[in-house]
């Protein structure tokens, strides 16, 4: 289904409704998010809504949409930083809730079998993603095959340069 909507509000509104509606009806609501500015509003308001509905939080769970390989957590621009900041420091989240990639992991498959992992224990319930600029969804690049299991992908030189501008001080 296409909704078309008036403005950014609108947008996010609705996608915090529909986020109240899995809290409240999935037995187990696992969801995996996007990061970035676009869903920043929607976190916002879900996490405002939320505020007396903790019991129902803590059947939360969130996975990894994706992360940046060779950046740490914690960086500024990173998906969990991103994320945490936006969505998951608003909301009463424990650890054991949140799985996510670890962009500094020395064996990546070992990684992307991980969050698999966790994906077939906890299937999700709810996703949001984003379209890019270049229509890119998730970061899945626009002509590349589309996977059915968690992988870890090399983004061309474009993408490249344009990741600098998101992480000043790192080389790519």
């Amino acid at each position: 289904m296409i909704k078309i909507f008036s403005n950014e509000d609108e947008v996010a509104n609705e996608i915090a409704k529909e986020m109240q509606w899995h809290i409240q009806n999935d037995e187990n609501p696992v969801f995996c998010l996007a990061s970035g500015s676009t869903p920043k509003k929607s976190y916002k308001r879900f996490s405002k809504e939320m505020e007396n509905k903790q019991s129902r939080i803590k059947l939360l769970k969130v996975v990894s949409l994706d992360e940046w390989v060779g950046i740490d957590r914690t960086s500024e621009g990173s998906c969990y930083q991103m994320l945490h900041q936006d969505l998951f420091s608003l909301i009463p989240l424990d650890d054991e809730q949140i799985e996510f990639f670890d962009g500094n992991a020395t064996d990546l498959k070992e990684e992307c079998r991980k969050v698999d992992s966790f994906i077939q224990s906890n299937p999700i319930t709810f996703s949001l993603m984003g379209v890019g600029m270049n229509g890119h969804i998730g970061l899945n690049e626009p002509g590349e095959l589309c996977w059915i299991t968690v992988v870890w992908l090399i983004y061309p030189r474009i993408r490249k340069r344009w990741l600098k501008n998101i992480f000043f001080s790192r080389q790519c």
